[in-house]
C-alpha cells in the first residue's frame, strides 16, 4: 500500500522485532508513528518514537528499590529478541556506579510457556530482584510459573 501511494502514514504498537521490519520495508517513504515502549537507538529516517523507553523506568525503579528495599542485584528475564536485550544492555551500562548491578540474564523463545527452567535457575543466583522484559502471554506463564517472595 505504501508502495502504491495509498498510505501516507503508518502506526504501530507492537514489538520492536516488528518496528524494525516495517522501519526497512517502509524505508522513510512515509511517517510512521511508533507508539509503544521502545528500548531507543533507532534513527531511522521517518519513524517518529512516541512511546515511553525504559532507561526512564526501569532506572528510577532500580534506584527506589535499592534506596527502599535494599534490592542491589538483578537478573533479566526477557524473550530473545531486540527489545529485551537492548532493554538489558543499556540497563546494565546506565547501573555501572550506582550500587545495583545487572548479575545475569536468561533470554527465552516468544511463545515459552514452561518457566520452571528459568526459575530454577533464577534460584540459584544471589539476585535481589528480576528485571523482566517478556512480552504478552509470556509474562503471563512466568509470574504463574514464579514461586512470589519468601
Amino acid at each position: 500500500m505504501v508502495d502504491s501511494g495509498r498510505v501516507d502514514a503508518v502506526a504501530g504498537w507492537h514489538i520492536s522485532a516488528v518496528r524494525v521490519a516495517l522501519a526497512r520495508r517502509i524505508g522513510g517513504r512515509v511517517v510512521y508513528a511508533f507508539a509503544a515502549m521502545h528500548e531507543g537507538g533507532d534513527d531511522t529516517p521517518g519513524v517518529f518514537m512516541l512511546g515511553e523507553r525504559p532507561v526512564n523506568q526501569l532506572l528510577p525503579a532500580t534506584h527506589w528499590l535499592r534506596e527502599h528495599l535494599g534490592a542491589r542485584r538483578w537478573v533479566v528475564v526477557g524473550n530473545d529478541y531486540i527489545y529485551p536485550r537492548v532493554t538489558a544492555s543499556v540497563a546494565q551500562e546506565a547501573l555501572q556506579g550506582t550500587g545495583s548491578e545487572i548479575i545475569g540474564a536468561e533470554y527465552v523463545a516468544l511463545g515459552t510457556t514452561n518457566f520452571d527452567p528459568v526459575i530454577k535457575g533464577l534460584m540459584a543466583t544471589k539476585a535481589d530482584g528480576v528485571i523482566m522484559l517478556l512480552m504478552g502471554q509470556d509474562a503471563v506463564h512466568f509470574n504463574v510459573s514464579s514461586p512470589g517472595p519468601g
